[in-house]
């Protein structure tokens, strides 16, 4: 948890602290919350704060590349599906690599 505090801790200098909180919500609480319903140990959470962690980052470089004017508030419907389009793509660049 330690890399995502750093990171979180980062985005919320370019982001508000309300973004880097329903990140969070969307890929650690809610994703933990399951996991345990559905009786998996702790052994996943630390897969779950990577995912989160590199969503993060990727989404902090989307964030760059819109318009002040064109950035969605935190609980827009247009920031969850940048949150969902950030981790597609985190999940597709770690299936590549472990294809190779």
């Amino acid at each position: 948890m330690n890399r995502w505090n750093f990171y979180a801790t980062l985005a919320a200098k370019d982001m508000s602290e309300d973004h880097v909180k329903e990140v969070k919500r969307q890929l650690i609480t809610e994703p933990v919350k399951a996991s345990m319903e559905a009786g998996n140990g702790s052994e996943i959470y630390r897969e779950i704060v990577k995912l989160a962690t590199n969503t993060l980052n990727r989404l902090v470089r989307e964030w760059f590349h819109l318009r002040r004017e064109d950035r969605p508030n935190a609980k827009d419907e247009m920031f969850g599906k940048m949150i969902e389009y950030c981790r597609d793509r985190v999940l597709n660049k770690e299936k590549s690599v472990f294809e190779r």
